[in-house]
């Protein structure tokens, strides 16, 4: 009977670190680079109405939870009234929620961003594991007590804090070493794109900001989507873009949402010479002239909007 007790008990200690490894990885995913966290921070901004700036802190603070959870999940230390475990449950309520507005908005065929781009997981393939993580999360509540002790809980009071700035802190530390607007004052030279240059000398007049996109890459389907979003929120921004990639175009326009920019295609030689091969390129363009160009992460509404009330530059 001893050892039977012994052997429920490892279980729970070992169901309590699973489930806690699984939140420490979600969170991992969202967070290991600014690329990652940009994709989790612009579902703030589409489902909500908050600024890019209060959807990022928001994004910033949900990723810090999920580590806090994980970490204690992980050490078996739920706090008083076994918060941990409590605030777990809510949270995964709350984002199976968000699952079902995206099922029903977008259908079956998206990632839910649940893990970032590391894991493709459909809505309704997510709803199953975060149905698996309540259950679980019950049967600890229930069944499980955890490490509780009053030092334990002074723990998890002074550590919850700390975790949570230091995901802040660590995120924009981080953040420092990409990319900004760089200024680059250059007349334009697209006589490579043969067969669309006098498209493109429409846009010779006046500013815009016109995006070189490859259909297949990913980091350029995440630009499009902030693009999109940009441009859903103010309609009268001037974005372009001119994709490369040959077959439908379908795959990038439902991971994009993008049908409100219009755009060109070009074949693929002409858009690497232009592009140095590196891409997404997005060209801030004044008359003839590309006057900054940004990598997508850089890419500021605020500053764009600014940039366009401008009168000369």
């Amino acid at each position: 009977m001893g050892s039977m007790k012994k052997l429920i008990l490892l279980s729970k200690y070992i169901l309590s670190i699973g489930v806690g490894i699984l939140f420490l990885y979600s969170a991992f995913t969202k967070i290991h680079n600014v690329y990652s966290f940009e994709r989790f921070q612009y579902s703030f901004v589409e489902i909500l109405p908050f600024s890019w700036n209060m959807a990022s802190i928001l994004a910033l603070l949900v990723i810090g939870i999920e580590i806090t959870i994980g970490i204690f999940l992980i050490l078996n230390i739920y706090g008083k009234n076994k918060l941990v475990l409590r605030s777990g449950i809510v949270m995964i309520l709350i984002f199976s929620i968000y699952l079902a507005y995206l099922w029903i908005k977008e259908g079956n065929n998206v990632n839910c961003g649940c893990f970032g781009d590391e894991i493709w997981m459909s809505p309704s393939s997510s709803l199953i594991k975060n149905a698996l993580l309540l259950i679980s999360l019950g049967i600890l509540s229930v069944f499980h007590k955890g490490w509780h002790t009053s030092i334990t809980y002074k723990i998890f009071s002074l550590c919850t804090p700390i975790i949570i700035i230091l995901t802040f802190v660590s995120f924009l530390v981080s953040g420092l070493a990409y990319p900004n607007k760089q200024k680059v004052n250059k007349p334009i030279d697209y006589s490579s794109i043969t067969n669309v240059t006098t498209i493109l000398n429409e846009l010779h007049t006046g500013k815009h900001i016109i995006a070189f996109v490859s259909a297949t890459c990913p980091h350029c389907r995440i630009a499009a989507y902030k693009m999109h979003l940009m441009k859903k929120s103010d309609p009268t921004l001037p974005f372009y873009f001119v994709i490369t990639g040959y077959g439908d175009l379908s795959p990038f326009w439902l991971d994009t949402k993008a049908w409100d920019i219009p755009f060109i295609r070009i074949e693929p030689k002409a858009f690497l010479k232009i592009t140095g091969g590196k891409f997404p390129v997005i060209d801030w363009v004044k008359d003839d002239t590309i006057q900054f160009t940004t990598d997508y992460v850089a890419l500021n509404q605020n500053e764009i909007e600014k940039w366009l009330k401008e009168k000369d530059n």
